[in-house]
């Protein structure tokens, strides 16, 4: 009898012989899961996450699972658990059980996974690696002294430029805090393959310098960014791919159906150009324009301010957060979700679609 796979999303008789898989697997967890929390608990959470498992069977046995959440409070989507029993590895059950995951990704309509690993899990980070996730952050001496969480990403935005991305020119403008901010998180997210470990090269340019602009003909810059949602670099870069910011964000925006509390300066023009229907203006726009400016200026991090941000989202009835000024970038850090708001941090999203854009896929019907 050969193999098969089952998807479960509700919690049954299975449950007892996931709880065994795990515990018969667990010494190749650090620190092992049973050391963290009650194995029958932990089965439990994909239910709770509104998830599923992904289970491969030999007869009757399990000998591979994987599990996921789809509503994870602060990622929203995130990769639990993916284990192959020692005597049926090298026999495809890995790539099996992630490629079921993505599917199911693909069902929901996710936008983007986390998944994590400690740091001298070399072998879960080459398999992270080969199914397309990369490195997007670290949380250092999280397991013990010296051992980091590694956190990996995975798009499923279908989202793709052009040409593959070899170097980015950032146009800043006078804005120092927000450009030093953007390039801290692009520059921390490097290109992850099997192979390959490298920083994403960018070159910063000033919006209204079009000698600089042009000059850049000579580099291998192969596409120009403005760090603000209304600029109007889009008219002056001819020659150049320019990755459109707003209109990335009004289509990814668009696709979660819910309505969105816009945080930016009341006088922007973020609104006008973004053009999505489901968003409101905050109920107290003043003190949003304080917060601004207390971040702008340097005298508080963004991440000070996210409780109060989102209070006033909540009040203003929104179902999300949309950040419309660059100051604002990293508030909620790489969360998706906080205290049941969703959160959509247009230069994060970016900076994810920038890395997936690094190695695209090869076009249809090309060998």
């Amino acid at each position: 009898m050969g193999l098969r796979y089952n998807v479960i999303s509700s919690p049954g008789e299975t449950d007892i012989q996931i709880r065994d898989f795990i515990a018969a697997n667990d010494h190749d967890f650090y620190p092992t899961i049973a050391s963290r929390r009650d194995l029958a608990e932990f089965v439990q959470l994909v239910y709770v996450y509104k998830g599923k498992y992904v289970i491969c069977y030999d007869g009757d046995t399990i000998v591979g699972l994987s599990g996921i959440y789809l509503d994870h409070v602060s990622f929203i989507t995130y990769y639990l658990y993916v284990a192959v029993d020692k005597n049926y590895r090298g026999r495809g059950i890995s790539t099996a059980l992630f490629n079921y995951l993505h599917e199911i990704c693909g069902e929901f309509g996710v936008q983007w996974a986390i998944v994590k690993t400690w740091s001298t899990n070399m072998v879960s980070q080459s398999m992270f690696k080969k199914h397309g996730f990369f490195h997007l952050y670290t949380t250092e001496d999280d397991r013990s002294k010296g051992v980091h969480t590694f956190f990996f990403a995975k798009s499923f935005a279908e989202e793709w430029f052009n040409k593959p991305v070899k170097r980015i020119a950032i146009a800043g403008g006078d804005n120092n805090y927000a450009l030093g901010n953007f390039v801290r998180t692009i520059s921390s997210i490097p290109r992850t393959s099997a192979e390959v470990n490298s920083i994403l090269p960018y070159v910063v340019i000033n919006n209204n310098d079009k000698d600089i602009i042009g000059g850049l003909g000579g580099s291998d810059v192969s596409h120009i960014f403005a760090l603000d949602i209304d600029s109007d670099l889009l008219q002056e870069a001819n020659g150049y791919e320019i990755i459109d910011l707003a209109g990335i964000t009004r289509r990814l925006v668009n696709e979660r159906k819910k309505k969105w509390v816009l945080i930016a300066d009341e006088g922007s023009g973020v609104a006008a150009r973004l053009e999505i229907g489901a968003l409101v203006k905050p109920g107290d726009q003043q003190r949003v324009d304080e917060i601004i400016g207390e971040i702008r200026t340097g005298k508080v991090l963004p991440a000070y301010h996210k409780k109060e941000i989102a209070d006033i989202a909540r009040v203003s009835g929104g179902k999300g957060i949309l950040l419309g000024t660059p100051e604002l970038h990293t508030m909620f850090a790489f969360d998706k979700m906080f205290e049941g708001m969703e959160i959509f941090d247009p230069w994060l999203e970016v900076a994810i679609i920038i890395q997936n854009n690094r190695n695209p896929p090869p076009l249809k019907g090309s060998s």
